[in-house]
Order: C-alpha cells, then sequence, then structure tokens
C-alpha cells in the first residue's frame, strides 16, 4: 500500500467470482478427488419448498420442488445447513417464518463501462451522499463501477439498477473526473459520455446477520446462527475471501455440537485443508505435444503455449480458457478436436467449451452459462443479446430439446437480460 497525492493505492486481485462458486461445488461432486473421500450429491434448479420433522421438532430434511422436471421430491438429512442467502430469514425456524428479521439487506449495483483506459483500481470513499464508490478494472476493456446501500427487502423483486441507482454512479463518476491530482479515468469525463460507454448493469443482494436482533439463545458465532430448538444451522459469509474460514467454522461448530459426528467432520477437515480446486493447474500430470509436465510445476504461460503449439489457436483465446478451467481446458480441446467444434461463437468463446459446460457443469439454460459459467452477460449486454440464440441451438443440439423448448429457455433467457438470473 502506499499514499500518493491524497490517494491510497492498494494491490488488490481480481477473479471471477461464478467460476469460483461453480468450480468449489463441482470440486466436492468429483469422487476420490481427494484420495479416499466420497463425492457429495449436488443438484440444479431445485427450489425449497418446506422442512421436514421428526418426532422431536427437529429438523431431518426438506422437501424441495424438481423445477426441470416439474416434481416435488424429499431429501432426508442428519444435519441440515440452510445457506439461503436474502432468503435466511423466510426459512428460519419451526414454521417457516420468524417474528422478528434477524438480517440485514444490502444491495449492490454495478454499472460496467467499456474503454474508460483506466487500469487500477480506485476506491472513492465518500461520495455525496455518504456511500463508497468503487471503480475496477477487469479484462483489460471493461471497467465495473458500483456501490452498495442498505434496502428493506422484498423477495417478489428482481435486483435490477433503478434509474436512480443508475444517475447517482454517472454523477459521481463524471464529478470524480473533474478533481485535480488525483488518478485520472478521462478529463471532465461528461454523464452523456458515461451513457455512450456503458456496456452492461446489474444488482445483486447481500445480507448480514444484526447482532443486535439474535438472542444469546441462539449461540451467535462468526457468521453461524444456530437453532437449538430445530437443529437447523444458518450460515451467512458475505464476502468470497471468507467462504472457506465460514465453512471450516461451521464444521467446528458441528464438532462441538454434533458429538456423533465428530469422527467424519474431523476427517472432512483433513482432506479439505489443502484443497485446490477441480482443473487447478498443479494438481495432475498431462501430456502434451508428446512432452510430459508436472504440473505444479508449469507455468501458466507455458502451459497455454503448449496448447497453441497443438491445437492451433490464437493465445489470447487459449488464456481466457485456462483461466477458466485449468488442466481441463485440454479435455475441451480435444474433444473439439474430435468433433470439430474449436470454433469461435461469439467473443473468442469456442463451441466446444460451451458443449463441455453442458455435459460437465450442468449447464441446462443460456443464461446458465453466459452469466454462471462464463461472464459475459455481466460485462457486454449486446455480446450476452446477440449469444443468447446461438447458446439455444447448442442447448438443443446437447440436451435433444424440442422446438418448443428451445424456444421456452431462449425467451427465458432475454427476459432475464436486466437481472442477469
Amino acid at each position: 500500500m502506499k499514499i500518493l497525492n491524497n490517494s491510497i493505492y492498494l494491490k488488490e486481485g481480481i477473479f471471477n467470482d461464478s467460476r469460483q462458486a461453480i468450480l468449489s461445488i463441482l470440486t466436492t461432486a468429483t469422487n476420490n478427488y481427494v484420495e479416499g473421500a466420497n463425492h457429495s450429491s449436488i443438484a440444479n434448479y431445485l427450489e425449497f419448498k418446506t422442512n421436514l420433522y421428526n418426532e422431536n421438532n427437529k429438523i431431518s430434511g426438506v422437501k424441495a420442488f424438481d423445477r426441470i422436471n416439474k416434481k416435488e421430491i424429499t431429501i432426508r438429512a442428519k444435519i441440515v445447513v440452510n445457506c439461503t442467502g436474502v432468503f435466511l430469514d423466510n426459512n428460519f425456524g419451526i414454521n417457516g417464518e420468524i417474528k422478528n428479521k434477524i438480517t440485514k439487506i444490502i444491495k449492490g449495483t454495478h454499472l460496467v463501462f467499456k474503454d474508460l483506459n483506466l487500469d487500477y483500481a480506485i476506491m472513492i470513499p465518500k461520495t455525496s451522499d455518504g456511500r463508497a464508490l468503487t471503480i475496477i478494472p477487469y479484462d483489460n476493456q471493461y471497467n465495473i463501477v458500483g456501490t452498495a446501500q442498505n434496502i428493506e427487502f422484498d423477495k417478489t423483486l428482481m435486483p435490477i439498477p433503478t434509474e436512480k441507482d443508475e444517475e447517482y454512479i454517472f454523477r459521481e463518476l463524471a464529478l470524480y473526473s473533474q478533481i485535480k491530482n488525483l488518478p485520472k479515468i478521462e478529463n471532465c469525463l461528461t454523464e452523456d459520455n458515461l451513457r455512450k460507454k456503458l456496456s452492461s448493469k446489474w444488482s445483486g443482494y447481500i445480507c448480514i446477520f444484526e447482532k443486535n436482533k439474535i438472542s444469546d439463545n441462539n449461540n451467535p458465532f462468526n457468521n453461524i446462527l444456530w437453532d437449538h430448538k430445530t437443529n437447523l444451522y444458518n450460515i451467512i459469509s458475505s464476502s468470497w475471501s471468507l467462504y472457506r474460514k465460514t465453512g471450516n467454522t461451521l464444521i467446528n461448530f458441528i464438532i462441538e455440537n454434533e458429538p456423533e459426528f465428530k469422527d467424519k467432520m474431523t476427517q472432512l477437515k483433513i482432506d479439505s485443508q489443502n484443497l485446490r480446486l477441480k482443473g487447478s493447474l498443479n494438481n495432475f500430470q498431462t501430456k502434451i505435444s508428446e512432452k510430459e509436465y508436472f504440473l505444479e510445476k508449469l507455468i501458466f504461460n507455458i502451459f497455454v503455449e503448449e496448447l497453441s503449439d497443438s491445437f492451433n489457436l490464437k493465445k489470447d483465446i487459449l488464456s481466457s480458457l485456462v483461466m477458466r478451467h485449468g488442466i481441463n481446458s485440454i479435455k475441451i480441446l480435444n474433444e473439439g478436436a474430435k468433433n470439430k467444434s474449436n470454433n469461435i461463437i461469439f467473443d473468442n468463446i469456442l463451441d466446444s467449451e460451451i458443449r463441455y459446460l453442458i455435459n460437465n457443469e450442468m449447464a441446462l439454460k443460456p443464461n446458465d452459462i453466459l452469466c454462471r459459467r462464463l461472464n459475459i452477460g455481466f460485462l457486454n449486454d449486446k455480446i450476452f443479446i446477440e449469444a443468447i440464440p446461438k447458446i439455444s441451438f447448442i442447448l438443443k443440439d446437447e440436451l435433444k430439446l424440442s422446438d418448443l423448448q428451445m424456444k421456452e429457455i431462449m425467451d427465458e433467457a432475454f427476459r432475464n437480460v436486466n437481472s442477469k438470473l
């Protein structure tokens, strides 16, 4: 960290959090990923309906609705953890509702601008209404500008930026560009110019526990809330940087409260202590161009170089692919070479990668791919909209959808362009 011209400069890492979430889940679902460890079962498009209770009024599972196959299912479990985020209040307690809300909802609003020519992050700690504003470069051509505010949460509303949200960011960014002796975006960047550079926009919700509304009897414990009456564990982690720490805290808490699971949970901690995400370059050996490497010693650039020599693709395409998939890039490219699908379909994205996401990462709809597996949906609405029909045709081919089913998922994706859901 250094201080210059009344500004604080921080070195910070940037990562794709939607990929992080997907890879975290897929890693746990890989059998024997850690030697001797069983895989977990995961499901997509399940909607929570209600808790199940045993004769002692302890939660013993849930009823859920399978939104793909249109049927209700029952899932039994000895331990149930509520990770429903902003919906936590509605799922807490024996009747599915509680009288006093225990969470506070924060709405984050983000506008994405293309070609602001700013290659470092800036935080404006106090704008005209007291909120902070962050400006973060991403992927060499975009800048993500975001702010947050407390709101009264309505679960029926889509997290979409309001016109007031947009005007606030336009105004504050334009004001910032005129301040002397501070890092420049562009001199006297006007609100009209910002509108022309706007590439995408979205909002989202996070929640935190309001500690003053939690009874001491509920044992609040570092982002974990245990309802001892129903044996339901509630977990909130408002930051990606804390999710593994919070998970570890949850395991410790279960060990403390559930003696019968002590051995199993202790082994789980050992197995996951040095766990690397699926696809990590230093997890495996592989063979590229008749050369064998231990990938833990193989740096990123050498790996991309070898892929370029083997598959005759541009390095910028391969660099992005490896950033998303690591060692699994080889599987994608080999399958693409076999099926002649290593062609670009949009924005340097290969047809073979889309098919891999459908067959290996549970992607069933266009927004699964464009927002939750790739992140182009959050960066560029123009490319997002143009890609929806192309993705829909590949989904139809891989999942053997009817024309009507393809039209339904395509129409749904177009309706959700603003919400990214």
